[in-house]
């Protein structure tokens, strides 16, 4: 009987996901196990092929560092995780034996936002370029946000998420997060921000270098993101401010979080980081990480049951 399950990734002293699953299964009485299996990267490939090829593995989820990383050793992409070369679950299929990658942060961090009332975004600014920016990027795409300001620490995964905004046939900025910072510690010294329109545009911040050719590949003739101007949402889609170094932000300007009407953080633990607490002081709507945990997490069961009830009813 397959009945096991995991949580796959590096380092998992934070992770909450073993308790909620375990809570919920014996809640419903279904014999399903569920546990943290950690994974150093130098030893992942050799752990992965190992735990999937075990008898009663029926499936698992996948967080950072190897969203992309346990693509190669499956059978297939279903869904957003195809778009998004990207898996956060997979399960055995009870007919075939077949290993099955699916993605449901996009469709948990929508319903987390839904939850929250935030039904249209128009507009956000995004830190991070990994698997779980592009997750959001999608889902956001899907409600019908149409522009993005991608703030990204290096150029690693850049081009993904390029892409997949190309795809998906939105507009966007990207901006190093160094050059971010630059660019409000001058507008606080400047008070841009009393004047809610900030920067005309075309207006040249003091200190900070244009855009390079390519930061503006996709950014429109008008002038798009070159000031101060309101966002529906900030997410932080990076992992600054996990346990334990929970007193970090990737953003900590004083004016920084009166761009933005809402904030999610997608860190879970702590409940409450230090970004959301600014963002809170600063007046934002908040969002903590752990609702899209939680509604990733259900929309990783259903496909996990599914497949396990199909396995007791090929043993009947």
């Amino acid at each position: 009987m397959r009945n096991r399950l995991y949580l796959v990734g590096y380092p998992l002293g934070h992770t909450l996901s073993p308790q909620l699953h375990r809570s919920y299964f014996e809640k419903t009485k279904l014999p399903l196990s569920y546990e943290a299996r950690e994974m150093p990267p130098g030893k992942f490939t050799q752990a992965a092929k190992a735990m999937l090829a075990e008898d009663d593995f029926l499936g698992c989820n996948v967080t950072a560092p190897y969203k992309k990383s346990i693509v190669p050793f499956l059978d297939e992409l279903k869904g957003d995780a195809e778009l998004l070369g990207a898996v956060n679950t997979v399960v055995r299929r009870a007919k075939n034996g077949d290993l099955v990658g699916y993605n449901t942060d996009a469709a948990g961090f929508a319903d987390a936002l839904g939850a929250a009332g935030k039904k249209t975004v128009r507009r956000a600014l995004i830190f991070g370029t990994g698997g779980a920016a592009l997750a959001v990027i999608l889902a956001l795409g899907k409600m019908g946000c149409a522009r993005f300001v991608v703030v990204h620490r290096s150029s690693k995964n850049v081009d993904a998420a390029r892409k997949l905004i190309s795809t998906i046939g939105k507009k966007a900025r990207f901006v190093s997060l160094s050059r971010l910072n630059d660019f409000f510690e001058w507008a606080e010294t400047e008070e841009v921000f009393a004047d809610a329109s900030g920067l005309a545009a075309g207006e040249q911040v003091p200190g900070v270098a244009p855009a390079p050719a390519e930061d503006n590949a996709n950014a429109d003739s008008e002038g798009y993101d070159k000031g101060a101007k309101r966002f529906d949402l900030l997410v932080n889609a990076t992992p600054t401010g996990l346990f334990p170094r929970a007193e970090e932000a990737i953003a900590d300007h004083p004016r920084f979080f009166h761009l933005f009407d809402a904030a999610m953080d997608l860190v879970y633990n702590p409940a409450q980081t230090r970004l959301l607490f600014l963002a809170q002081l600063a007046g934002c709507d908040t969002i903590s990480g752990r609702k899209m945990l939680e509604r990733q997490g259900a929309r990783s069961r259903k496909i996990w049951i599914r497949e396990f009830r199909a396995q007791q009813k090929l043993r009947e």
